[in-house]
């Protein structure tokens, strides 16, 4: 088959891209910007895309033109360009998308309509209320050391207020925010694939090593078979086809109970990449759970390195030790080039006056804004290729 893998700044579109050139397909992979990781993967073909966020027409127009020049079967992304490819083809332009609808897409990417769709397929739910002005905010003020306040449209937990007062909220209609019931307990991330429907991949770990309270760089699997029935559940519901996500609360009375979804991939592909079946998961030749993660943690070494050795007591250096090396670098040999792109992000950092997560993301991240891909200049189609060094022609 001939696959387009975008979102190719991230480590899973890595792994994505190694995995399905083993299995033997031609592998092209796309992004916007010059932070994109897959690209160089041995074998895979590049190619770069005008801003999904603020050039969304344009973007929809390149990734279609995309598809018909180079025979694609099927886009497989990563991160949430999958909102601005899924409102492209909704609109009209064709584009083998593995995704749903944007419809199903924004009622699962918001944390308040998220929970409600899991209430009502009967899962146990956190109490969660849906905030629109200060007033309502700050009429949970006492209440604040056992709730969790978040964007209804967010990502990595950036802005996540745990045990906090809300006194520095300021949600409107256009941007509400969530008021979430503190659940305590183990953290728990969930990922699958699936296929009209039926679940074919699903994988659940501990993010044992992260970023403050955002994202993790170490992947330690898990058991979960009742985290398996929830995601089962919710696919059925939907008649699912895609990537998809939860994080989730073990409570001390042993329930999994959801608290977000991520219809995307996330760092779950780390596991299922090392382990048996995926390929066919991606594909959409898997019918029924195939897929088998590996028992095998995985990491970013750099990351590791960089960040979680800097923070160790002289007691816990045994321990990260050990857990370095039972792990998988899942950007092996890419050490390299992972730096450049972090310098380069470093840059426009400063450049913009912007944080530095948020270069990793701005030009992809979706809010629930409207999405038009049918304006402006039909003609106009920007897409560069580009093709580094080693690139060998399969």
């Amino acid at each position: 088959m001939r696959l387009l893998v975008t979102g190719a700044r991230a480590p899973v579109a890595v792994d994505i891209a190694r995995l399905l050139r083993k299995a033997g397909h031609r592998v092209h992979v796309a992004d916007s910007g010059s932070f994109d990781l897959a690209g160089a993967v041995d074998g895979v073909r590049p190619h770069r895309l005008p801003p999904a966020r603020t050039q969304a027409a344009a973007f929809g127009r390149a990734v279609a033109t995309l598809v018909a020049r180079e025979g694609i079967d099927r886009v497989i992304p990563t991160c949430e360009e999958v909102f601005y490819l899924a409102a492209a083809r909704d609109q009209g332009h064709d584009i083998p998308l593995f995704a749903p609808g944007l419809a199903v897409l924004r009622r699962l990417h918001d944390k308040h309509a998220f929970i409600a769709l899991a209430d009502d397929l009967g899962l146990p739910v956190p109490w969660t209320r849906r905030l629109e002005s200060r007033d309502e905010a700050m009429a949970l003020a006492r209440e604040a050391e056992d709730l969790v306040f978040k964007p209804v449209y967010s990502r990595f937990g950036t802005q996540t207020l745990v045990g906090q007062p809300p006194d520095r909220l300021a949600p409107t209609r256009e941007r509400p925010w969530v008021a979430q019931e503190r659940l305590r307990g183990e953290e728990l991330c969930l990922y699958a694939t699936a296929r009209e429907g039926r679940l074919t991949a699903f994988c659940a770990y501990r993010p044992l090593y992260r970023l403050g309270k955002a994202s993790s760089f170490y992947f330690e699997p898990a058991a979960a078979s009742d985290g398996e029935a929830l995601a089962r559940r919710i696919v059925q519901a939907l008649a699912y086809d895609g990537q998809i996500a939860f994080d989730a609360i073990r409570v001390p009375d042993g329930r999994l109970i959801p608290i977000e979804c991520n219809p995307r991939a996330t760092s779950g592909v780390h596991l299922m990449a090392d382990g048996t079946g995926f390929p066919a998961c991606l594909t959409g030749e898997a019918d029924g759970v195939i897929a088998t993660p590996s028992g095998r943690p995985a990491m970013l070494r750099l990351a590791m390195v960089l960040i979680a050795l800097p923070q160790m007591r002289l007691g816990g250096i045994g321990t990260w030790r050990r857990d370095v090396a039972r792990a998988r670098d899942v950007l092996a040999g890419l050490n390299g080039r992972v730096l450049a792109v972090l310098a380069r992000q470093g840059i426009e950092s400063v450049c913009r006056g912007i944080a530095l997560r948020a270069v990793a993301t701005h030009d992809i991240e979706w809010d629930g804004e409207p999405i038009d891909t049918r304006s402006g200049d039909p003609e106009a189609v920007d897409i560069e290729d580009v093709t580094p060094p080693a690139y060998r022609n399969p």
